[in-house]
């Protein structure tokens, strides 16, 4: 990719090129981010003290084992959390490890261990992890959602992320996030009928979440009107009021003016995501696609280069 540094005149027909070559990295590395987001890692959408189960995501007692002056498989996952709060997945997969060493079979242990091996660069090690789970344990919500999130990304196999997902939800029609990652696979892949169905399933579940109600606006665009889609964004973007919400919105936002050819306005809403995350790969990639519309080469360049750094 160095060679996007030459003359302009050789360089422009290279940034096509590039947006082809990094929309999978993109799509790689935003699954990888959100992960612990979603909260496949970490204790964001766990109760305090409870593991999920090994079924379709019923809440089971956290395990327990001898405390006679040693660390305990509940030490190791909270020592792990704690590294994960601090970004030092190295450190975090090796607790991990232990504590899935001692629960083999609890999908809550191998689930945060594959998380943080997608995180150190191991995601086929990751793979082969919840694929031997789930030889044993075939109805294991939680692990057919990450494993869902592999196959969308690295292993670049669309058709088992999506027949995860759907198991997903015939196993649980109330599970929110495999409907909103079933939402994102389909609208990643352009079927709008199917991302407005999913979407709108999620939404039942949670109303107010500004990102959802961003992506539903997003894969309705197509069929409603300019008035109303930009309501609908307005809207979202006045509920957002985290940083990966507002980050969220304005990624979706900025997709839609791209696609409404208002190239000056999706590169502001781009710069809004950037302000609060300067390395973002999606948003430095579409604001470099939008500089390229408007034959803005040296700032395309610039952001293309940034993605790849």
């Amino acid at each position: 990719m160095s060679n996007l540094s030459c003359e302009v005149g050789e360089r422009v027909p290279l940034l096509p090129r590039f947006f082809t070559i990094i929309r999978p990295v993109i799509r790689r590395r935003f699954l990888f981010r959100v992960a612990p987001v979603l909260g496949f890692a970490g204790a964001s959408l766990l109760c305090a003290g409870v593991l999920r189960g090994q079924g379709t995501g019923v809440l089971a007692p956290m395990p327990s084992t001898s405390t006679q002056g040693r660390v305990t498989a509940v030490d190791h996952r909270r020592l792990g959390e704690e590294q994960v709060s601090q970004h030092h997945w190295l450190e975090a997969e090796k607790e991990f490890r232990l504590y899935r060493n001692e629960h083999p079979d609890l999908a809550d242990a191998v689930v945060h261990h594959a998380e943080a091996l997608m995180q150190i660069g191991q995601p086929f090690d990751a793979a082969l992890e919840l694929q031997k789970f789930l030889q044993l344990h075939p109805n294991s919500v939680r692990v057919l959602e990450l494993h869902a999130v592999l196959a969308q990304g690295s292993l670049d196999d669309i058709p088992t992320a999506e027949a995860d997902l759907e198991k997903c939800v015939r196993l649980d029609p109330n599970e929110f996030l495999a409907w909103k990652l079933l939402g994102d696979l389909y609208l990643d892949v352009g079927n709008v009928e199917r991302s407005s169905r999913a979407y709108e399933a999620a939404s039942k579940m949670h109303p107010e979440d500004p990102v959802l109600r961003a992506s539903v606006v997003y894969a309705r665009a197509g069929k409603s009107s300019k008035a109303a889609s930009e309501t609908g964004f307005q809207e979202a973007m006045r509920l957002a009021q985290k940083p990966v919400e507002i980050m969220g919105v304005q990624m979706l936002y900025g997709r839609y003016l791209l696609d409404e050819g208002k190239q000056h306005e999706a590169i502001a809403a781009f710069g809004k995501v950037l302000a609060i995350e300067p390395g973002s790969v999606e948003a430095l990639t579409w604001r470099a696609e939008a500089y390229v519309d408007l034959e803005q080469y040296a700032p395309a360049e610039a952001d293309a280069l940034a993605a790849l750094a």
